[in-house]
């Protein structure tokens, strides 16, 4: 507060994205449609079966050990920028929780990819941070970041927007260089998710009790 303090528009919207961001993402919702991300952004550059191949290794104590090497902030372990770990209480929410193994898997699954490409650890680590991290997880980058959603009221009003936004350059990216295997992928998985998404949805299940009740009281009538 002690940087910004004189502005108070700034203050007050960037309180307003944090009730926004905690009421919308800790939730048990979002913990499941998130933690399946990795299928609709990552799985149409390297296939289903090495995604799934990743997130079976970010659980083991191989895959631990390669974050660990080359990418230790996408480990299950939280760190600081020391290096030291710590047991703060943010790391157990389930964005943190989702959004860490996301990031996770993404690096695990692009570095074996790199590395069938013939590439060496280190060059396999350096495109996966690139392709899979920044290019599939959407990482937030100032370099990458829309200037409509920049400054305090660009923040608000695209807050939940960039990850749409990322998610369809992802999808025009792959048709540009003839990934049309992979933006088939992403449609597949992109319809699967956004039905997903809706059965767990508490507005879309008020919309079907109450579509079914008006149908019912017709039917009565």
């Amino acid at each position: 507060k002690g940087y910004v303090k004189p502005m108070a528009l700034d203050r007050w919207l960037e309180t307003l994205t944090a009730i926004q961001y905690y009421g919308k993402l800790t939730t048990p919702r979002f913990y499941v449609v998130n933690s399946l991300q990795p299928f609709q952004t990552l799985a149409p550059l390297i296939g289903f079966g090495e995604t799934s191949r990743a997130m079976v290794r970010y659980y083991t104590a191989e895959g631990q050990a390669i974050l660990e090497q080359f990418a230790p902030t996408f480990s299950t372990q939280w760190r600081e920028s020391t290096g030291q770990r710590t047991n703060r209480p943010a790391q157990f929410l389930p964005q943190t929780l989702s959004e860490k193994r996301n990031l996770g898997v993404a690096f695990l699954g692009m570095f074996a990819h790199g590395r069938k490409l013939g590439m060496t650890e280190k060059d396999a680590a350096r495109y996966a941070i690139l392709n899979g991290v920044i290019r599939t997880q959407f990482y937030p980058t100032p370099a990458d970041t829309p200037r409509f959603l920049r400054g305090p009221v660009g923040k608000v009003i695209g807050q939940f927007q960039r990850f749409k936004i990322k998610n369809w350059g992802l999808a025009v990216s792959m048709l540009r260089e003839g990934q049309y295997t992979g933006f088939a992928r992403w449609v597949g998985a992109t319809l699967a998710l956004g039905g997903l998404n809706m059965a767990l949805s508490p507005v879309a299940w008020l919309a079907a009790i109450g579509g079914a009740s008006l149908v019912a009281a017709w039917n009565d009538w």
